[in-house]
């Protein structure tokens, strides 16, 4: 190597450049069917890896040469076998120990499964979910719906599953829906910020302007049976001297007014009938015109 840089070195204006090159190409040549041999005797001793390491360190004298070209593509692909092989031995393990998430995780990542490991595969797969079906139906029994999505989510980011889909759905419809999260088929739409009460209470939520006008009208398409959630005094108004509240409607009718809030009011939580109502708008109202209003959202 050092003399084939050595002599890469002379300038073609040397009058020594010919037989530089002539030198220079004749060590190469020697150097490309030692280093091919070496390769071969790496590969022969099932370490592909070491074989492309010594072709790509040296690619840089051959980068067009077909037959170093021809033994990286070989190489490579043994090197991919053997790694495929060594990820289904661990994932056959991992299964038998129990560990199926593993266990799958790993066949996915592997190319070329056979007839047996593709079975072992699908029986990973089953085990898995009912290891997660079992987890999330647990926390479902407790209420906690949105966490044991997250779980079954886990597996359907590895791999579809339709038993696993319908009970997401199924799930999903005990989740309250947040007013906000909705796009207004009319007015404002809010973006989630952190909020805080006259009272010093710190949350994620939204605050609203008091500017006695509709903020925003959001579809519920009457499938919905009940509005509930919360409203305070943005921490900027404490000290207001007039009165704030929300309404809410149906078109022109008035489905709830909350309770008047003014400096010193503690927050009011409240929930109201919207059965068959296929749309709500919401106002946030001031005696004076002035003032913000915040909430954790409004939840369908």
């Amino acid at each position: 190597i050092d003399a084939i840089n050595y002599y890469s070195l002379v300038s073609s204006q040397d009058t020594n450049y010919s037989q530089a090159e002539f030198k220079k190409k004749d060590l190469l040549g020697k150097y490309k069917t030692t280093m091919l041999k070496t390769a071969q005797g790496f590969s022969d001793k099932n370490n592909p890896d070491a074989a492309l390491d010594l072709l790509k360190n040296n690619y840089s004298f051959f980068y067009n040469d077909s037959d170093i070209n021809a033994a990286i593509e070989t190489y490579s692909n043994l090197s991919q076998k053997n790694n495929s092989q060594k990820i289904r031995l661990e994932a056959k393990k991992e299964y038998n120990a129990g560990n199926y998430k593993t266990a799958v995780e790993l066949y996915l990542s592997a190319d070329g499964l056979d007839g047996i490991d593709i079975q072992t595969l699908n029986s990973a797969k089953d085990a898995y979910k009912d290891e997660i079906v079992a987890k999330a139906s647990n926390l479902a029994d407790t209420g906690s719906y949105e966490e044991a999505i997250i779980e079954l989510n886990t597996l359907l980011d590895m791999f579809y599953n339709e038993e696993v889909k319908q009970i997401v759905n199924d799930y999903s419809q005990f989740i309250p829906v947040d007013l906000f999260s909705l796009t207004p088929i009319w007015g404002s739409s809010y973006k989630k910020e952190s909020a805080q009460d006259n009272l010093g209470n710190s949350f994620s939520g939204y605050v609203m302007t008091c500017s006695n006008t509709p903020s925003a009208t959001f579809l519920t398409d009457g499938d919905h049976t009940t509005l509930s959630g919360s409203v305070s005094l943005y921490n900027g108004s404490k000290n207001i001297t007039s009165t704030l509240w929300i309404e809410f409607y149906n078109g022109d009718e008035l489905l709830y007014s909350s309770p008047a809030l003014t400096r010193g009011s503690r927050c009011v939580d409240f929930s109201f009938d919207i059965s068959g109502v296929p749309e709500i708008t919401f106002k946030p109202c001031s005696s004076d015109g002035y003032g913000r209003l915040c909430t954790k959202g409004f939840f369908l």
